[in-house]
């Protein structure tokens, strides 16, 4: 997917949250790095990404390098564009924990990286050519639909999702997709 760290593009799509670029350095390789910063409203703070060419019945695996801030929980929701495969997989960062793994999700996992950043993931099988991903914040009691405050976040950057069943290594792209594997 493209581009991959550069969360500002309009490709990316803040629902109850705004993409701010929070400056250079990340770890695996991006150069830039951006900010999910959560509205001040009651519901779901969230970034959303459609996918095309998703592989229907295999395992697709999708990662981000996360850097916590006022936030520490994070979420990662993945879906069919269609009805079809969900899943999803909650993070604490605080302790570099999955807390959750839920519905066609089959693995997760928290990679940790330089300089306070993690690089977490979760696989699972879709059934379409076109995928969802959300990337999502978590209040401190661990909900992800509450009251933000209009100035809390976390850094995000290096977006990649592929077909495996664990990340690979990551690959920045700016200006075009990478080939899935």
């Amino acid at each position: 997917m493209w581009p991959s760290e550069d969360l500002t593009n309009a490709r990316y799509r803040p629902d109850n949250a705004v993409i701010g670029n929070a400056g250079a350095g990340s770890p695996g390789g991006p150069n830039i790095s951006s900010r999910l910063i959560e509205l001040a409203s009651m519901d779901r703070h969230r970034v959303e990404l459609t996918i095309d060419g998703a592989r229907p019945g295999a395992i697709h695996a999708t990662s981000i390098f996360v850097k916590p801030a006022e936030r520490t929980g994070v979420i990662l929701e993945m879906r069919d564009n269609e009805a079809g495969k969900y899943g999803v997989a909650r993070f604490d960062l605080k302790t570099a924990a999955v807390i959750l793994k839920s519905g066609d999700v089959t693995a997760s996992g928290v990679i940790p990286a330089a300089d306070g950043w993690y690089r977490i993931w979760a696989a699972m099988p879709l059934a379409t050519d076109r995928a969802v991903i959300d990337i999502g914040l978590m209040d401190g009691d661990g909900a992800t639909k509450y009251a933000g405050d209009g100035k809390s976040g976390v850094s995000i950057s290096g977006v990649q999702f592929e077909p495996a069943s664990r990340p690979e290594p990551y690959i920045a792209t700016t200006t075009s997709p990478a080939p899935l594997r």
